[in-house]
């Protein structure tokens, strides 16, 4: 009796471990610089509207999203609206979850770090989620801050780590950027 329920812990143990595992992404770190150096763009801006999508076989959820466009840091933005799009979204009842896309709600404001999608008019974040950060107000000091989520990424030379919460005002994040640009000989 005591070995079937050993037996019975064993397997159950060994399908949560790989079942869990195959939903896992494990994003490879990118720095400030890196994020900065491979965007064709860098905007400051507002979500306007979220729309998803089934692609052309039916298979997978796009979110395209259209971005007002408060400011450009890097690049110059064709338009006053732009239009992104990452993989996972709702629709018809169906949610398709990627663990390493970032989410983004109506009127939430934004610094994006970009590149070119694979159609000229839709644009795409550099390391999904680390290359969106939300803009607010900080409670205490009213002053405009850049918050990015904390998640487990993979950090050469020391493997798995939890990257802490980022919270730091705009204006220095932007200086940031912009000293990586001037240093980097691009504007």
């Amino acid at each position: 009796m005591r070995r079937r329920f050993l037996f019975s812990i064993l397997v159950i143990s060994l399908f949560l471990l790989f079942h869990t595992a195959s939903g896992w992404a494990l994003m490879i770190k990118l720095s400030t610089e890196d994020l900065t150096e491979k965007a064709e763009n860098i905007i400051v801006g507002k979500v306007v509207r979220k729309e998803c999508r089934y692609d052309e076989e039916g298979k997978r959820i796009y979110t395209y999203v259209t971005i007002s466009v408060e400011e450009d840091i890097k690049g110059k933005s064709e338009a006053k609206e732009i239009t992104i799009k990452h993989l996972g979204g709702e629709m018809d009842d169906i949610v398709m979850w990627v663990s390493d896309s970032p989410s983004f709600k109506e009127n939430e404001e934004v610094l994006l770090f970009l590149k070119k999608g694979k159609k000229p008019e839709v644009k795409e974040i550099i390391g999904r989620a680390q290359g969106k950060f939300r803009v607010k107000r900080d409670e205490f000091s009213g002053e405009r801050i850049v918050v990015s989520k904390g998640r487990e990424v993979y950090e050469k030379g020391c493997g798995i780590v939890r990257e802490e919460r980022k919270k730091i005002p705009l204006v220095d994040f932007k200086k940031e950027i912009k000293e990586t640009m001037r240093k980097h000989g691009k504007r």
